[in-house]
């Protein structure tokens, strides 16, 4: 109470002198604040008595303050910007609200701090004008005033005023107002901060309204979802360009905790599960068929919220497409040739989606989706029976290998966004590493090793603002070297003579089952598949060096490449 009562103090104590307010404001000026006559004396003793009684013996504020506060503001609402602010608001009204028992009187507490707030709204261009004149800057749009209303009614009346003046849908809908007001107050009079605890306050205000009617509000829930995420992301943006850390944290300080919170709040709601998105978008489907826009943000919020594999998404993918292709429709119709196993149509889709990308982030972010779905599938586990599927396998991981290098390539648009997003160039290259990695132990490559070496390490360089991913890269980076000594280890003794074939033979087989199996007994020709092919058939004329295990798998090994056609 007492940090109260030194806020009220530094407000209003240089204020309630009557010389140093003429010596402030020209004659007429002030008498248009305070009145004229008995009015103007009224006024004045009242204002005196207020800085007297209360704020410079610091007692606490009562019913009797209210009704000085009350009759002041009744007879000269524009006597003074400071009663207007934020400062007074917590130290005044929320005071007197918290503390009152008696709820009728509570309930026109409440009610004359929401006037106050309107008047902020209403006379904001004369109010901003004494704002001025105080010599208090900042000033306040139509959006921030707007903001501080919701911000109140919503904190103060759901703790306070709850069963009594407080409502669920008004909280919500002062907010929407405020949001609205915003982006027009932008537009007018330049850009507004919104503090990431408004943002959160109007997330939690929707999902008040979700907990009571789920069905009934679900959409408007995951509309105001994507909002608040958004704006918080636009809050942030600056503290990727700062340069000074105490500046950029205290960015991050604003917003960061906030967009936490709400992603968290969002996924326990559980109002974006792959069944309810299946079902909620399944039923608005048929009346909003030609509604491209509609179409859009739908599959946009599928694919945020990972429900990419669903019966709604490809049906509003290809729907959409249909109207007109944009790189998300395009991202979706291959989703679902994927899905059906159509091969050719799925990477046309890719191909077109990358071109219909508008800037380079979002082709970096493309680029990372196609690389991702495709490094998804499953490498074939019997390569001597399967040796069609291995070849797609292997095809289907040089186009990744593509996409991943165009992920690298856009890294300056990912390093101009937040955390999340500035990691997966790092990632990208990460998986390069690991591809290059298992396709040199399986053909036993030096080429392909030095290439995971020089990805890990720019994965590494991409992550060196994140300590766990630079962990395990460097973690990466000493398994490689191992393998690289190994590769190195076997063709020394594959070049040693007949007495090191079985060395030989058991390091190639050892590099290769434990990477990708044992390739060599698939069919598929290598250099060094040759190689041990011919060096074997010169084993076979030395007696004594093969035996007959080793014999009937050379003989199975050249059954396996007739049946191929190899």
């Amino acid at each position: 109470m007492r940090v109260y009562i030194i806020v009220i103090f530094c407000l209003l104590s240089n204020l309630f002198v009557l010389p140093k307010a003429y010596g402030q404001y020209a004659t007429n000026e002030w008498s248009l604040r305070i009145g004229s006559g008995k009015d103007s004396i009224d006024v004045y003793n009242m204002y005196s008595t207020l800085s007297s009684s209360y704020t410079r013996t610091q007692r606490e504020f009562d019913l009797g303050a209210y009704r000085l506060v009350s009759d002041i503001l009744t007879k000269a609402p524009h006597i003074d910007y400071l009663f207007y602010t934020t400062q007074w608001i917590e130290a005044f009204w929320k005071q007197l609200i918290s503390k009152e028992d008696d709820k009728a009187i509570k309930m026109i507490y409440f009610e004359d701090m929401m006037t106050t707030l309107d008047r902020l709204i209403w006379d904001r261009d004369y109010l901003n004008k004494l704002r001025f004149e105080t010599n208090l800057r900042n000033h306040q749009s139509d959006g921030t005033a707007r903001v501080n209303k919701a911000h109140y009614y919503f904190t103060v009346g759901k703790k306070e005023m709850s069963g009594l003046n407080y409502n669920a849908d008004s909280a919500y809908h002062y907010f929407k107002d405020a949001f609205t007001a915003v982006r027009n107050s932008e537009q007018a009079e330049g850009s507004d901060e919104i503090l990431g605890v408004y943002l959160w306050e109007y997330f939690d205000s929707s999902y008040d309204l979700y907990k009571n009617d789920n069905e009934r509000y679900q959409e408007q829930f995951l509309q105001d979802y994507l909002d608040c995420i958004a704006a918080c992301d636009k809050m942030l943006e600056p503290a990727y360009e700062e340069t000074d850390s105490a500046k950029q944290m205290d960015i991050f300080a604003k917003y960061w905790h906030h967009k936490d919170t709400i992603q968290k709040v969002f996924n326990a709601s559980g109002s974006a599960s792959p069944e309810r998105l299946n079902d909620f978008y399944g039923r608005k489907f048929a009346e909003n068929r030609n509604n491209h826009e509609y179409l859009e943000r739908a599959i946009n919020f599928m694919n945020e919220n990972n429900c990419v594999n669903i019966d709604a998404f490809y049906t509003y993918s290809e729907t959409s497409y249909a109207i007109k292709p944009t790189y998300l429709n395009s991202l979706g119709c291959a989703y679902s040739s994927k899905a059906l196993g159509m091969r050719d149509e799925m990477f046309e889709y890719y191909r077109k989606a990358m071109e219909l990308s508008t800037n380079d982030f979002i082709k970096g972010q493309v680029a990372n989706i196609i690389a991702n779905e495709i490094t998804i599938t499953g490498r074939p586990k019997d390569y001597a029976t399967d040796t069609l599927k291995y070849q797609e396998w292997m095809q289907d991981m040089n186009i990744a290998e593509t996409y991943l290098k165009e992920v690298i390539n856009y890294k300056e648009a990912f390093f101009a966004t937040q955390n999340d997003n500035r990691l997966k160039p790092a990632h990208a290259a990460y998986k390069l590493g690991n591809l290059k990695y298992y396709l040199a132990a399986a053909n036993v490559s030096l080429d392909e090793i030095n290439a995971s070496i020089s990805y890990y390490n720019e994965a590494k360089e991409l992550a060196s603002f994140d300590p766990t991913r630079y962990k395990d890269v460097t973690r990466e980076i000493e398994r490689s070297t191992e393998l690289k000594r190994r590769i190195q280890s076997a063709k020394s003794s594959s070049s040693s003579g007949n007495k090191n074939f079985q060395q030989y033979r058991d390091a190639l087989n050892s590099l290769r089952k434990s990477a990708l199996g044992e390739i060599f007994m698939s069919g598929r020709v290598t250099a060094e598949v040759v190689k041990y092919e011919d060096y074997y058939n010169q084993c076979l004329k030395t007696k004594g060096l093969i035996d007959t295990n080793q014999r009937r798998q050379h003989e199975a090994y050249l059954k396996t490449k007739r049946q191929n056609g190899l």
